[in-house]
């Protein structure tokens, strides 16, 4: 197996079983946390602007991941802004680390968003050694 049939086959079972619960979960919770946003500031209660950010965060990171594993799929990965997508995954895992406190019992969150974190980890390393692109 050549090693870059071996970096496709880690990388699509890394996809599968750490990137697609935690996007579906991110799709999930971020209708759900705009809905219960707009609720709460239909009732004149500006709290509901805090939800917000946690969404956007989420939705961000989870489009930077995606982003950054279809890049690494090519025999030579391709990345025109690194920093772009690294704050994209920080910006996801911060929501990541949002949800785990924010959503209790922990005994149910930690296994919901953890490993959402490990995996914008990882691709963020793997990114990060890969050459960028010449513009």
């Amino acid at each position: 197996m050549t090693p870059l049939t071996k970096r496709r086959v880690l990388l699509t079972t890394m996809a599968l079983l750490v990137m697609v619960p935690p996007t579906a979960f991110a799709a999930l919770f971020g209708v759900m946390g705009l809905m219960a946003s707009i609720a709460i500031m239909s009732e004149g209660d500006f709290s509901g602007w805090l939800t917000l950010p946690t969404v956007v965060f989420g939705w961000l990171g989870v489009y930077s991941g995606w982003r950054i594993y279809f890049g690494l799929l090519w025999s030579r990965p391709r990345f025109r802004s690194k920093a772009r997508l690294m704050v994209g995954l920080l910006c996801g895992m911060l929501a990541a680390a949002v949800m785990i406190y924010g959503v209790q019992p922990l005994s149910v969150s930690i296994p919901l968003f953890a490993p959402s974190i490990i995996a914008a980890a990882i691709l963020a390393v793997l990114m990060w050694n890969s050459p960028a692109e010449n513009q």
